[in-house]
Formats: C-alpha cells, sequence, structure tokens
C-alpha cells in the first residue's frame, strides 16, 4: 500500500534536522491533563522547552510540576483558569511574552449539523477566544488540533468530511469554522488534523510523514481516485488506509514540537500525518486527540 501525498510529503530527515535545530522556546500549552496535552508536555520538556500550562485545576497538575522539581529538565509553569474566558487568556497572554501557543485543550460538539451552529458552538468559541487573544498580546506562532476530515481531497476541489456519512462528518464542520477563523487571523498558525489516535508508545518522529493540507490516502491511480470520488465512495478509499494514518499521540504530540518554531513550512497550513511506509496500528483503540485521560 502507497500512501499519495500530492507531492508535498516531508522527508523523515527533515523533520529530524528541524527538531535538532530548535533552541529552547517559551511555550503556553493548553490542555495538559488530556491525552495529548500530557503527551505534548512530555515532548516539550524533553527538548528543552520553558512550558507554562493552563489548566482549570492546579491540583491535576501538581504531579507535573512536583517531577519538574526533581529532574534536570525545565520547570513546569501552573496557571489557573478557564480556556474559554477572554479575561484569564488575555491575563496570561499579556503577563508573559510566550514564543508560541499550543492548544489542545476543547472538543467539536458532535449535534453540529450545519456551518451556522459551528459558528456558535463551545469548541468554536474556545479557538475564536484564543486566537483573538494571541492576535491582541501574541504569541503569532500557534497551534491547533483537528482531524482528518478537515484536510484536502487531492485533486478534488472537497473536504474529506463532505464524503464522510453524516454522523460523522457533522463534527469537522467546527473544524471547518475554527479553520476558517484562523485564515481570517494574522497568526503563524498550523492547524494538524490526524487519524485516529491511540494510547501506544510512539515511534520516533523522524519516521512520521506530514502533508500539507491534503488527506494521506491509499490509491492505485489518480483515475482510480477521481472514479471513486465520482460514485461517492471516497469513504470507503479512506477507510483502507486508516491503519497507516492510525497515530499515537506521543507521534502527534513531537510532530507538533518538531514544527514549533514560527514561519515553518507549515505556517498557516493544515498537516495530514501518517506512519512510515509499511507500520501500521490498529483502530480498535483509537480515541479522540482531544479526549481527557482514561
Amino acid at each position: 500500500m502507497t500512501l499519495s501525498t500530492n507531492g508535498d510529503e516531508e522527508s523523515s530527515s527533515l523533520i529530524a534536522q528541524a527538531r535538532e535545530r530548535i533552541s529552547p522556546r517559551k511555550v503556553i500549552l493548553f490542555g495538559a491533563t488530556g491525552n495529548l496535552g500530557g503527551a505534548t508536555l512530555t515532548s516539550l520538556r524533553a527538548d528543552g522547552h520553558h512550558v507554562t500550562v493552563f489548566v482549570r485545576n492546579r491540583e491535576k497538575m501538581q504531579a507535573a510540576a512536583n517531577l519538574a522539581e526533581h529532574d534536570s529538565l525545565p520547570a513546569v509553569t501552573v496557571v489557573e483558569g478557564q480556556a474559554s474566558s477572554t479575561e484569564d487568556v488575555e491575563a496570561v497572554l499579556r503577563g508573559t511574552k510566550f514564543d508560541a501557543l499550543v492548544n489542545c485543550a476543547g472538543f467539536p460538539d458532535e449535534t453540529v449539523k450545519s456551518y451556522e451552529q459551528a459558528r456558535v458552538s463551545t469548541f468554536h468559541e474556545l479557538i475564536k477566544t484564543l486566537v483573538d487573544a494571541a492576535e491582541k498580546h501574541g504569541p503569532k506562532r500557534c497551534c491547533f488540533i483537528a482531524g482528518f476530515g478537515a484536510l484536502d481531497v487531492p485533486g478534488v476541489d472537497k473536504m474529506v468530511f463532505e464524503y464522510l456519512p453524516s454522523s460523522m462528518g457533522a463534527k469537522y464542520m467546527v473544524h471547518k469554522a475554527n479553520w476558517d477563523l484562523m485564515e481570517d487571523s494574522n497568526l503563524d498558525w498550523t492547524l494538524y488534523c490526524p487519524g485516529p489516535l491511540v494510547i501506544e508508545d510512539p515511534i520516533p518522529v523522524e519516521g512520521m510523514r506530514l502533508t500539507k493540507n491534503t488527506v494521506l490516502i491509499d490509491r492505485r491511480s489518480a483515475w482510480h481516485m477521481l472514479i471513486a470520488c465520482r460514485l461517492c465512495c471516497f469513504f470507503f478509499l479512506l477507510k483502507s488506509s486508516l491503519p497507516q494514518m492510525t497515530v499515537a499521540f506521543g507521534d502527534l504530540a513531537n510532530v507538533i514540537v518538531s514544527q514549533i518554531t514560527p514561519e515553518g513550512k507549515y505556517s498557516r497550513a493544515r498537516v495530514g500525518i501518517a506512519n512510515p511506509i509499511g507500520f501500521t496500528r490498529t483502530t480498535d483503540k483509537a480515541v479522540s486527540p482531544l479526549d481527557k485521560k482514561k
């Protein structure tokens, strides 16, 4: 099976080199108590970055704070507040000059049925709060999370979620609304759009494959893709690629950290993610990237 990447796939050596060149940054992380947030905190600290975690409950982060006091890695600063509160978010961004913001908080409302509903949903309002505050106080470099349904289908002027069953695709209207919000901002944003995520050990980040704006899919030919889309069978074509698009939370976290510097290749872009060719993961235990830890 070969993953098509419209010629924009990042080579493993470039990812590794990018990570090696990154100097320590001041990063504010929202949603650090979730599966992805916890993995991102671990990856940021392992690379020597100075992390401030913004959480609703300080006690939930006490273990990480205590750990930071007893190892050689940079300390973790814990700030308590509501990510949906403009006042709380602006206060922390105004008080410290951060180099980057990473959001792993919130999740799309699956009851959303239209784009208009998406624009007034709780998750969209949270992202709007972060985007507006970052535009006002910094940092310009911001990383957000969506899902593979928010990527484009190669060679077709449609997004993946438009080919999914309505029960699966509705939540991606929120991701699209979030993307539109980022497009209208002056931020140096990246929207990571992974496939299913699992709680398993990550692989070395240099093995991961990334694409810009388009989904990584299994296609035997451009003609096969065209026929599949016209016959509305793209969902089944996409499903066959899920084992290669299913990645560990730690894999996604490591990719985010490897691209934390400003104005990189994936500045103001959506990013598709896949495992190395020939490496797959089962989707049986997949959970949402924004779910709380189990």
